[in-house]
């Protein structure tokens, strides 16, 4: 069945590095074929149209037409998961994702991407395979892993948050272990699931709407009824559970809008395009409980100083700031028992 997680980011899937059918070549098809395969061969025929435009990144632009390498979903994935781990590994995260993949297409550079499909005495096979990557994202990009990819590449998310949303479902099912109503068999009823959704995942309490969707994916029965929540979270690229899709779905779209109020806030705080601490704590949407989560580690990285070293007149350019501040795993969205723990010790008996 279908599930609805909420409106997709991407909007449609139509993006100008994708492939448009050669005409000439469709029509040969038409008359050579009986109509056997003739689906598979006319998108085997699509191309990239010769793009020559100052507005083209240069390791993208090409004088001749290049057939579309139309990339599986692994090949790709394994494509940008390297890149992705080499840049967490080397502390790299700062410069744009896209830009990072578009320089290693280049055989010369000193970390190329290597791949069957790149001849380095023929540099055209880079541009090639540089836009089959691209296209091949945008096809595929209504499913979690590759909805990641194209937000990251548009650089609307950061790696940590891929990487955070690439592990959910197993820190999730690592906080259900350890959940007080979780049996030790790998069972829990669906009113208790719910539960530890709203408890252990951030923000779920205060978004009913998501919350209600999600709950729409558990398995038929009523509230007592008991569910595998082992089997509910396996995460499979190729096929994932109503749940897990619906997970990591919301997960970026709440990243995102969570990214772009704390963008906005910062932006309208800062005098002349700097930003002191004394504005950041100033600033009303950082009392939001979705916000409680930026602790003095995070702000700190973000002026670029000691946690120790910070002052009220401590100051730094707020562009630099939102990049430092996002350059690691800000409010993770799995809470931890201590935290729930902390949270009933403050409400009022």
């Amino acid at each position: 069945p279908e599930v609805d997680a909420g409106p997709l980011l991407p909007g449609g899937l139509h993006s100008p590095f994708d492939p448009k059918p050669a005409e000439d070549a469709v029509e040969e098809v038409v008359r050579l074929d009986d109509g056997q395969g003739k689906k598979v061969q006319l998108y085997q025929l699509d191309i990239f149209e010769p793009d020559t435009a100052d507005t083209t990144p240069e390791s993208l632009r090409h004088k001749n037409a290049l057939p579309n390498l139309r990339l599986s979903r692994s090949r790709v994935h394994k494509v940008l998961e390297a890149l992705l781990t080499k840049r967490i590994k080397k502390q790299e995260t700062k410069y744009p994702f896209k830009s990072y993949f578009l320089a290693r297409l280049n055989p010369e550079y000193p970390d190329p991407i290597v791949d069957p499909a790149i001849d380095p005495a023929d540099p055209e096979t880079s541009v090639q395979f540089g836009l089959s990557v691209l296209s091949s994202v945008r096809q595929y990009a209504a499913e979690p892993d590759f909805l990641c990819w194209q937000l990251l590449l548009d650089g609307r998310v950061t790696d940590f948050v891929v990487r955070e949303n690439q592990q959910l479902c197993a820190k999730f099912l690592e906080y259900l272990k350890h959940f007080p109503r979780a049996k030790e068999d790998g069972s829990i009823t669906k009113q208790n699931l719910f539960s530890a959704v709203q408890k252990g995942l951030r923000n779920k309490r205060h978004n009913r709407a998501n919350l209600l969707r999600l709950q729409q994916t558990f398995p038929p029965g009523g509230q007592e009824t008991s569910v595998s929540y082992r089997g509910l979270l396996v995460d499979d690229m190729f096929m994932p559970s109503p749940l897990v899709f619906c997970l990591r779905i919301q997960h970026l779209e709440e990243q995102v809008e969570w990214s772009t109020k704390l963008c906005t806030a910062i932006r309208a705080a800062a005098s002349e395009s700097r930003l002191s601490y004394g504005e950041y704590i100033g600033i009303d949407l950082l009392a939001d409980p979705e916000f409680l989560c930026i602790d003095h580690t995070d702000i700190a990285r973000g002026f670029g100083v000691d946690k120790a070293d910070m002052r009220l007149e401590t100051s730094q350019d707020v562009e630099k700031f939102l990049r430092n501040l996002q350059d690691g795993c800000v409010c993770p969205v799995i809470r931890g028992m201590d935290e729930e723990d902390e949270e009933r010790a403050a409400e009022p008996q």
